[in-house]
């Protein structure tokens, strides 16, 4: 989850950075969550569970109440398999997903990603996908980004849409490259935060 905070204007930061560095055996800024992928009827497959691993993060670190904030959802990792029987060819996938905004500013940021992909064997998982889309800052406050559901919609011989929704709470994703058993334990709730600050520059 990400935590955007806005008066007349904020900045962005992990809470490592609001609040030290990352803790050993943490990717700044990227989350798991667990994960129910429906694969679409025709393909006859039973539903996928797993782990999805996503990061949230903002272009503008430091925006104003009414200030438009483009936000991107990348998605590395989903349970989410091929739903046919047969090959994906590059480019056929397209992901949309939502994003769920809370805290001092309610609703949701639909992201949508282009139509691009590597091929993608029968019965493999499905490719990282990033999805992109704005909303505007209309509150003043710390607003929080949670990543929501999201669909795979492949178009190669059938329209098919795999829909995936969060089943969990996120939790900061593990470093592949570190020891578990040496780290420390993840906090469980990662955030990003934007500061406030008024128009001279003052933190709210």
């Amino acid at each position: 989850m990400a935590v955007l905070a806005a008066a007349t204007g904020g900045a962005l930061t992990s809470p490592a950075a609001a609040e030290g560095e990352t803790p050993p055996g943490q990717v700044p800024g990227q989350v798991d969550f667990p994960t129910q992928c429906l694969a679409p009827q025709e393909a006859g497959l039973p539903p996928a569970d797993g782990p999805t691993t996503a990061r949230i993060t903002v272009d503008d670190p430091a925006p104003r109440v009414g200030d438009t904030v483009t936000v991107t959802y990348q998605v590395t990792r989903t349970p989410a398999v091929n739903p046919l029987a047969v090959d994906l060819p590059a480019d056929v996938l397209t992901p949309t997903g939502r994003i769920v905004l809370g805290g001092a500013q309610s609703g949701e940021v639909t992201v949508v990603g282009a139509k691009r992909n590597d091929p993608v064997k029968a019965g493999e998982t499905l490719p990282a996908v990033t999805m992109t889309g704005t909303f505007t800052v209309t509150a003043p406050g710390e607003i929080t980004l949670a990543p929501g559901g999201y669909t795979l919609h492949t178009a190669h011989l059938l329209d098919l849409d795999t829909t995936c929704a969060a089943a969990g709470t996120p939790v900061p994703a593990p470093d592949p490259a570190t020891d578990p058993a040496t780290d420390p334990s993840p906090d469980p709730s990662p955030r990003t935060r934007i500061r406030t600050r008024t128009q001279e520059g003052v933190t709210a």
